[in-house]
C-alpha cells in the first residue's frame, strides 16, 4: 500500500512537469525575458483608447511615487535639522581634536630637531674641550690649524681633520724658512722663527698654538688638507692661506727699545690693542 501511493505521487509530479515544463525547466532570467515578450504582444494588440489608459494610469503611479518620496526627503530633513545642534558639536570636537593631534605633532619634530642640534652641538663641544695630549689639562680650547693659524670653525661629526706628520714633512720646501726668505727676500730674525717654530718640524713655518692629537697626529683645516695631498707635494708655492704664504706676523713684543730726545735708551711698554694687524705685518719682518 505505501509503495502504491509513492507511485502515485510520483505519477502525478511527473504529470505536472509534462504540462508545464517552462516553469519547471526555464531559468529565472529566461522566464523574465518571455514574459517580457508576452507584454510587447499584449501591447501591440491594444486600441488607441487602451494606450492612453495605460499612460495614463502609468503617470499616476508615476506621480504617486514622486509625492512618496518627496515626503520621504521632507522626513529625513527635518531629522537632519533637528540633529544639527548635536553634529555641529561633533564636528567642533573634531576639528580641535586635529588641532590637537597637530600641534603634539609639530612639538614632538621641534623637540627631535631640537634635540638632534644640541646633540650635533655636544659633540663640536666635546672634540674641542680637551688638550689631546695633555690629558690633566681640563681647559676648553678651540682647534687651531697648524699650517695656517686660523681657528677650526663648525662642527665635525666625522671628526677633527688631522694630517700625520710624516705627510707634513714631504711638504718642507713649501713651508720652510729657507723658501720664504727667498722668495720675499727679507731674513727673519730668530725670535720671530722661534714663535712659528713647532717641536719636531724644525725649519718649517708653522703654528704653536696647534695641538697633537692622540696618535701622533696634528690639527689641520680643511682648505689646507686639501692643498697638502699628497698630489700636491711637487708644488713649489705654498698652501694659499698658510703661514709660509706671507704670513709670518708674529706677535708684537710688550716692550720696544727707542731712544728719547736726549739719545738715552730706554724701554716702552706696547699694549696689543693698541697695534693693528696691518701694523704687525709691516714691521714682523724687520723688528
Amino acid at each position: 500500500m505505501k509503495g502504491l501511493t509513492s507511485f502515485v505521487i510520483f505519477g502525478f509530479v511527473y504529470s505536472i512537469m509534462e504540462a508545464s515544463p517552462i516553469n519547471a525547466v526555464l531559468s529565472k532570467e529566461e522566464r523574465a525575458r518571455r514574459k517580457n515578450a508576452q507584454r510587447r504582444m499584449k501591447r501591440a494588440r491594444e486600441s488607441e483608447i487602451e494606450k492612453e489608459r495605460r499612460k495614463a494610469q502609468q503617470r499616476e503611479r508615476n506621480e504617486k511615487n514622486k509625492a512618496t518620496n518627496n515626503a520621504k526627503r521632507r522626513r529625513k530633513n527635518k531629522n537632519t535639522v533637528s540633529s544639527s545642534a548635536s553634529t555641529a558639536h561633533r564636528s567642533s570636537e573634531r576639528v580641535r581634536l586635529q588641532q590637537y593631534r597637530e600641534d603634539c605633532r609639530r612639538k614632538k619634530n621641534l623637540n627631535r630637531r631640537n634635540k638632534s642640534l644640541m646633540m650635533d652641538a655636544a659633540s663640536a663641544l666635546q672634540v674641542t674641550s680637551l688638550n689631546g695630549d695633555i690629558m690633566n689639562d681640563r681647559i676648553h680650547k678651540s682647534h687651531v690649524c697648524l699650517i695656517c693659524d686660523c681657528f677650526l670653525q663648525g662642527a665635525h661629526p666625522k671628526g677633527v681633520p688631522t694630517m700625520k706628520a710624516s705627510d707634513i714633512k714631504r711638504h718642507s720646501h713649501r713651508l720652510s724658512v729657507e723658501s720664504y726668505e727667498e722668495f720675499h727676500q727679507v731674513e727673519l730674525k730668530d725670535e720671530l722663527k722661534k714663535e712659528y717654530t713647532v717641536p719636531g718640524f724644525d725649519g718649517l713655518l708653522l703654528s704653536k698654538r696647534s695641538r697633537k692629537m692622540p696618535g701622533g697626529r696634528y690639527v689641520v683645516c680643511k682648505c689646507c688638507k686639501k692643498s697638502m695631498s699628497s698630489n700636491q707635494v711637487s708644488q713649489m708655492n705654498p698652501p694659499k692661506y698658510s703661514i709660509a704664504n706671507g704670513n709670518v706676523i708674529g706677535t708684537f713684543p710688550d716692550r720696544i727699545p727707542c731712544t728719547d730726545t736726549n739719545q738715552q735708551c730706554e724701554f716702552r711698554e706696547i699694549k696689543e690693542e693698541d697695534i693693528s694687524p696691518v701694523m704687525k705685518a709691516l714691521v714682523a719682518p724687520v723688528r
